[in-house]
């Protein structure tokens, strides 16, 4: 098993993991691998809860790594293993042609049959037919159900669009790996330099990133009003909530236009969350989540930095482009510039289906905070908020009439939930979890540098602020160095601010190195056990572009 910290930041709430367990074993895992071939899945769960984190169970990428092994190198999904199981697949013996072969064969028939798989159509369907059946299915909706069928009936079409949003996106997962290993193949083969951070520059300047667009808009009106004295007069004062902030801003004619263009954003990307958990809010409730960026923004900020990172990712992607394509055989060049175009679109349709998946997870919130009110009301939990510490089972027997007392069951996980202050580790086997590496102490440590992974080129010096479980209180002050576990999309406060980033998860294909790159955040990830190493205040240098934290203060 290996932690799901990327892709599920944080803690995972009983309701969370409950409605995960049955979309993934049944539709992203289950039904992906009878698609492929892989049709002998094991009895044991393929997803798991541990000190409250999720855990994915390898065994469909361990059987995906013994039927390809002669396929190609697959370096990405190999780092999902422990070492001693990766060591099994590095092992040029164990390939076997007839194996690769045979699953090739499969994966070809079922893109004959349903040519809507293709690598030139997947994220093309998406966004042709997926995104206008969950943008239809979601104003079908109406508005909020009154009664419990009206609840059943919403929970149903909700569950379908999240069932058909991802039947349509989990292919771009697999793409996303499969062309980040050829393009990195083809940098080693045709002996490039650093062939680490050519592929950090071709994976920079996404084309139409649908993830940072709020961000955006929120640095265009920080630009216009940065320099405004009615405004900044407003937003001087340290306050706690959005509604005081708004009646300063009402008291003057700039305030107020620039509060009518805030609050024109917030309607726009409001459904934008923290985290993909449920328990979590979305900034249509809490605005002080995308105001306190905003504020940042227009007092402290460098607007220069935040307009130009794009650009300037897009600008080393074209010239390493150019500087790989002179260096690699003209035969090869046609393919190369083929696989490196194909990455850059699934790199950013990984982020266009983040966007939407968020717009079904704010409204499955919202209709489980009004079953919760109906069930606390009726006495069958103490409070509306306990419907997060339910299973989706129990809410599904719920809505169709049954009769249960779940208060003590739903303070009893709550409680739990809340009072764990174990973290886990990266792996688990058997019950125990485990890290690949040994925890950081000073022995471990040569030079005074830290060796994790290259998510992010660049390289940047500063101040430490560890937060190991960002939330809506969390404010990331700009220039900070952040020390996380990891980085999900949604904590869009980190990209605004943060000068680097060092993290205990993640890859390059992750949410977080993603957006770390558009915004031009150096990055270190898969730092064991990062936020016991570092403290705050302590001075360090971040090279994205190496892997490597250089510590210039020691920790006390």
């Amino acid at each position: 098993m290996v932690l799901a910290e990327q892709f599920f930041s944080g803690p995972s709430s009983p309701l969370l993991f409950s409605l995960f367990k049955y979309l993934f074993e049944n539709y992203y895992a289950g039904e992906t691998a009878r698609e492929v071939g892989l049709d002998v899945l094991p009895k044991k769960p393929l997803l798991v809860k541990h000190k409250d984190h999720m855990y994915v169970n390898t065994y469909p990428t361990e059987c995906l790594l013994r039927k390809a092994g002669g396929l190609g190198d697959f370096q990405q999904q190999l780092k999902v293993l422990p070492e001693d199981i990766r060591r099994e697949f590095e092992d040029s013996q164990r390939k076997s042609i007839l194996s690769a072969i045979g699953l090739l064969s499969k994966i070809l028939l079922l893109l004959l049959k349903r040519p809507s798989l293709r690598k030139s159509k997947v994220d093309r369907e998406y966004i042709r037919t997926t995104v206008p059946q969950i943008l239809m299915g979601l104003e079908a909706l109406g508005g909020q159900p009154k009664t419990k069928e009206e609840m059943e009936r919403h929970y149903r079409m909700l569950m379908e669009l999240f069932i058909q949003h991802i039947r349509s996106s989990k292919y771009g997962m697999a793409y996303c790996i499969m062309l980040s290993s050829l393009v990195q193949r083809s940098l080693e083969k045709a002996h490039i330099e650093e062939p680490e951070a050519k592929l950090l520059a071709l994976m920079s300047g996404l084309p139409n990133e649908k993830t940072s667009e709020g961000i955006r808009e929120l640095q265009i009106l920080a630009k216009k009003y940065k320099m405004d004295e009615q405004v900044h007069g407003a937003l001087n004062p340290k306050l706690e909530e959005y509604g005081r902030y708004r009646e300063e801003l009402l008291r003057s004619t700039q305030g107020r236009r620039f509060t009518e263009a805030f609050e024109s954003i917030l309607f726009r990307y409001g459904h934008r969350r923290l985290a993909r958990d449920l328990i979590e809010s979305s900034w249509y409730e809490e605005p002080m989540i995308p105001f306190n960026m905003l504020r940042n923004m227009v007092l402290y900020q460098d607007q220069l930095k935040l307009f130009t990172a794009r650009e300037i990712g897009a600008t080393k992607r074209r010239k390493a482009t150019d500087e790989i394509l002179k260096q690699i055989p003209i035969y090869k060049r046609r393919r190369f510039k083929s696989n490196s175009r194909y990455l850059i679109r699934y790199l950013s349709f990984r982020e266009l289906q983040r966007f939407y998946l968020d717009m079904i997870l704010t409204r499955l919130r919202s209709l489980f905070l009004l079953v919760g009110e109906r069930m606390a009301k009726e006495g069958f939990i103490e409070d509306s908020q306990d419907v997060f510490f339910l299973e989706i089972n129990e809410i599904e027997e719920y809505l169709k009439g049954k009769k249960r007392n779940l208060r003590y069951i739903a303070a009893f996980r709550r409680m739990s939930f809340r009072e764990n202050p174990e973290k886990p580790r990266l792996y688990l086997r058997n019950k125990v979890d485990f890290d690949e590496l040994p925890s950081f102490e000073a022995d471990h440590i040569y030079d005074n540098v830290i060796q994790g992974e290259a998510v992010s080129a660049g390289v940047y010096k500063g101040k430490v602020k560890v937060i190991e479980h960002i939330d809506s209180g969390s404010n990331i002050l700009p220039g900070i160095v952040l020390v996380t576990k990891s980085i999900d999309p949604g904590q869009t406060q980190v990209f605004s601010s943060a000068g680097g980033m060092i993290l205990e998860v993640g890859g390059v294909l992750s949410h977080g190195a993603i957006l770390a790159r558009e915004f031009g955040i150096p990055t270190v990830a898969r730092v064991n056990r990062a936020t016991d190493l570092f403290s705050d205040g302590q001075e360090v240098v971040v090279n994205g572009t190496k892997g490597e934290v250089v510590l210039v203060e020691q920790k006390e």
